[in-house]
């Protein structure tokens, strides 16, 4: 006797493909060799289909997992954004979102064979992701930096743009740069905290003070308002050379802006700013904020299109989708 993943190797297709055909899914479209070919090997190999959990299967409805709380979502929209392109996605494609899932809640989420597919959103620990994966075959993950292979991904290369962040001041010779932000630590199912990795931005900022020989002038802690003021004074006071700031989001962003105001100096002419997100308020702050806008619902998006492709088609190969964002500079930054 096989398991679904077995006979879906032996057939060439998805796990999801598998199920669909066994099922007689009247949505799926599917060529009559394929459908022949994984009835023939279903046959062949005594294929039994398991227990997936009591009732119907959910043919047309997504989960998603996140690893942000809804507290966190007050002052930052980054997932919110992410959120809209999936139901956005989603409805495009004759699906719905009925449930999510917040891991630091610590839900039991005892119905996960039962959804078409998840969504997974943030970094989440690599097990975690295999014992949900092991449950249903059909897992994307969005903006998840401790897991970047092995599953269909869809991030942001956080790394390349804080080069171009950076960039923007080597080629002024606007020095010493600060660096505000945080490390990126995984989630686990409980809503713990465990695998820690730098992350694309603070990577990069390290890798660039090593290549320059420049102080690494890093604070790290948080991502709130509350943790960019008590950070930029910190940094500030200690190294007042400092030029420019490296920002890791436009909530630590919002914190510092008032500590520079605080601490009477003019942005621009006496430090610059450059920040990550491009959230709604940024062009509304005073000064408005310069910042590294993300392709925050086209992750989205582009997630549900990748799972969408696995419900549908014989796709098994994960596939990573990288996307690029854009620079928006405004009034912390001085003009090249």
């Amino acid at each position: 006797m096989v398991s679904m993943r077995q006979l879906a190797r032996l057939a060439g297709v998805s796990p999801g493909l598998v199920s669909r055909v066994l099922n007689h899914d009247p949505t799926l479209a599917v060529t009559p060799a394929t459908r022949q070919r994984i009835q023939a090997l279903a046959a062949q190999y005594h294929y039994v289909p398991g227990k997936r959990g009591p009732g119907k299967k959910w043919i047309n409805s997504l989960c998603v997992i996140t690893a942000v709380a809804e507290k966190d979502e007050v002052y930052d929209d980054y997932f919110k954004v992410i959120m809209t392109g999936i139901t956005a996605a989603a409805r495009e494609n004759g699906l719905n979102v009925k449930t999510i899932y917040r891991l630091p809640e610590g839900p039991a989420m005892p119905d996960i064979e039962k959804y078409a597919g998840i969504v997974m959103i943030g970094s989440i620990t690599p097990k975690a992701v295999a014992s949900i994966a092991a449950r249903n075959a059909h897992v994307v993950l969005i903006d998840n930096q401790v897991v970047t292979s092995g599953y269909p991904v869809v991030g942001v290369d956080l790394a390349a743009m804080a080069r171009d962040a950076l960039m923007v001041f080597t080629t002024r010779n606007v020095a010493p740069i600060g660096f505000i932000g945080n490390t990126v630590r995984g989630m686990t199912l409980t809503g713990k905290l465990d695998a820690e990795v730098a992350g694309g931005r603070l990577a990069e900022y390290r890798r660039f003070c090593r290549q320059t020989h420049q102080p690494d002038y890093s604070v790290l802690g948080a991502w709130d308002p509350a943790f960019g003021y008590r950070a930029t004074r910190q940094l500030l006071t200690a190294h007042p050379e400092i030029q420019a700031l490296l920002i890791a989001s436009d909530p630590l962003a919002l914190g510092a802006l008032r500590a520079v105001a605080d601490l009477n100096l003019q942005i621009p002419a006496e430090l610059e700013v450059l920040s990550f997100d491009d959230l709604d308020y940024a062009q509304y702050l005073i000064p408005r904020l310069s910042t590294a806008k993300l392709p925050t619902q086209e992750l989205g998006r582009r997630a549900v299109q990748l799972l969408y492709q696995q419900l549908t088609t014989a796709q098994v190969t994960p596939e990573q989708i990288t996307l690029r964002g854009e620079l928006r500079m405004r009034e912390t930054t001085k003009k090249a």
